[in-house]
């Protein structure tokens, strides 16, 4: 797999950039435009309560004429404390180098917006694409083909693996945060809650999407570490499978609940492979020490199942959805309703709402969507 040590840096500084300042990019960022007026924002294809995402075109440059994704957040409406996540997520961005793992073109302040450019990954994220194919078929559930399912939790296998292997914890894996290209090549991205383990083993903050926390999250208590990705990844597989993840319709407070008090769930055997079941279960261990590590026994313990990854299977699904900039209702009314309270459930994530639930975004858990 191709990857890259993640290189030192420093979080860029948003408060401290003058309005016509670029932040720290990438190497190739001199071959991007660094202003809005570089850009044609041409289709909206995302949106949450403070970020929308745009397809646009490079009108000058080198590069011009090559279209682009353009993540836009509305500044003002942040506090410190979220301002924070965006520095934290464009560092990140800025210092991961691996083939499953999204990077960013150029980013820099527009008046009170923040612009990240990125490229324009046509097939929408994993969440999206399951939501979109049950709209189209009528029938509820995931991917039904496990090949499509190994492709997808492999190729996020090596991207988390390269996360650790670099002392970070992404602590916000999910379906919608896995991102598909045109040709259904799989990329991890939202880390604007990713933390490193570089100065201290445990962490105490509370942060990611409750249904898919590990239980030594919520609890709060000892801390955690990288085994709490672990635990996600599982919910992630279970959630391929079956569309959602577990009690994902459930308020919040209730989700926690079970979480940290019930047993942990499990895929049906009757419907999906041992090998499929087997991966999940390991992951999904109450105690993290029971966990596996994200790291080369894993891939060769789990061989078996990740040989039935089919990319071609997923391809062929991409092909039967509308284009990205089709399967995007009208931009959802949150801020009055809930205030606050949206915040995190909606302003960082490439899994942008593309159904109805009331516009309401606790309905069900997890819609950052894209």
């Amino acid at each position: 797999m191709s990857s890259e040590p993640l290189p030192a840096a420093a979080p860029p500084d948003l408060a401290a950039q003058p309005p016509a300042a670029t932040l720290p990019a990438t190497p190739a960022a001199a071959e991007w435009p660094n202003s809005a007026e570089g850009y044609e924002l041409t289709t909206r294809i995302g949106h949450g309560a403070f970020a929308t995402v745009h397809k646009a075109v490079v009108k000058t440059g080198p590069r011009a004429g090559t279209e682009v994704a353009v993540k836009v957040t509305e500044l003002e409406e942040y506090a410190d404390s979220s301002l924070e996540e965006i520095r934290r997520e464009l560092q990140m961005m800025r210092m991961c180098r691996h083939e499953n793992v999204i990077a960013y073109h150029v980013a820099f302040p527009a008046k009170r917006e923040m612009w990240l450019v990125m490229p324009l990954l046509a097939g929408g994220s994993c969440a999206n694409v399951m939501r979109s194919k049950q709209q189209a078929t009528g029938a509820a559930g995931g991917f039904e083909d496990e090949g499509s399912i190994a492709y997808i939790l492999r190729e996020t296998a090596k991207a988390i693996k390269y996360f650790h292997d670099n002392m970070q914890i992404h602590r916000d894996l999910k379906a919608g945060n896995i991102l598909l290209d045109g040709n259904a090549k799989v990329y991890l991205s939202d880390f604007g809650v990713a933390a490193p383990l570089r100065d201290d083993k445990w962490r105490q903050t509370f942060v990611g999407t409750p249904c898919w926390m590990a239980p030594e999250v919520l609890e709060q208590t000892g801390g955690y570490d990288y085994k709490a990705d672990i635990w996600s990844y599982g919910i992630t597989g279970f959630e391929l499978a079956c569309g959602e993840a577990p009690h994902q319709r459930l308020h919040p407070l209730k989700v926690m609940k079970i979480i940290i008090e019930k047993e942990p769930p499990r895929l049906d055997k009757r419907k999906w492979s041992a090998d499929f079941v087997a991966l999940v279960e390991c992951c999904l261990q109450k105690d993290p020490k029971k966990r596996p590590a994200m790291n080369d026994e894993f891939f060769a313990k789990h061989k078996k199942f990740f040989a039935k990854a089919n990319a071609q299977s997923l391809l062929e699904i991409l092909r039967t959805l509308p284009a990205l900039d089709g399967r995007i209702p009208p931009k959802p009314n949150w801020k009055g309703k809930m205030g606050e309270s949206v915040d995190r459930l909606a302003s960082g994530s490439w899994d942008f709402r593309t159904d109805d639930h009331d516009d309401d975004p606790l309905a069900d858990l997890g819609t950052e969507e894209a």
